[in-house]
């Protein structure tokens, strides 16, 4: 078996990857995966929880890359800051529910931008997200964070969509963390 090109990539800051498989790769869901750096963007949520898990599937249950964009409901100092990061990095891997995780970036800043972002500074060979599946007038007045980041990606995005997503918020989730420090 020969060399064959699996993918040519252009990443946000200009650099192109190459890469180069021995064999015939077998695809993600048959066998043996063919991403090595996976990347799942996770919110708190059971979309959050679901795209965790078909990332650590993609991975071939190697450890994955997780990003969490911290939106912080008001300013913190520099060591309620540090307190709030460690026990959101804490609750990141409480909710990973045996998923083994390398990494966990939590960036701040537009979720989308933050997300994409983070992706290229991982070097992620695939990006995989959770959607709540909003229509009509809800997915107009919100907008929709997965559709941004399929349109925008230079990386494969893979969007999962969970039963019974719920109404939880990333605000939610840190503005409970925060009162539980300060209580």
């Amino acid at each position: 078996m020969g060399r064959k090109l699996r993918a040519v990539s252009r990443f946000a800051d200009g650099r192109v990857g190459i890469e180069l498989r021995v064999g015939t790769p077998r695809g993600p869901w048959g066998g043996m995966s063919n991403y090595t750096n996976v990347l799942a963007a996770v919110d708190f949520s059971p979309c959050g929880h679901a795209a965790m898990a078909h990332a650590s599937r993609l991975a071939g249950g190697a450890p994955i890359d997780v990003v969490h964009v911290l939106v912080a409901p008001r300013e913190l100092d520099e060591k309620q800051s540090a307190k709030f990061r460690a026990t959101i990095e804490q609750a990141v891997r409480d909710s990973a529910l045996g998923i083994q995780i390398r990494r966990i970036f939590l960036p701040t800043g537009g979720i989308a931008d933050a997300i994409l972002q983070t992706a290229g500074e991982a070097r992620a060979d695939v990006l995989v997200v959770g959607t709540h599946g909003r229509r009509g007038l809800e997915h107009f007045l919100t907008g929709s964070v997965a559709e941004e980041i399929v349109r925008r990606a230079v990386i494969p995005v893979l969007v999962v969509r969970a039963t019974n997503c719920g109404d939880v918020t990333l605000f939610d989730v840190e503005q409970a963390l925060i009162d539980e420090q300060d209580g």
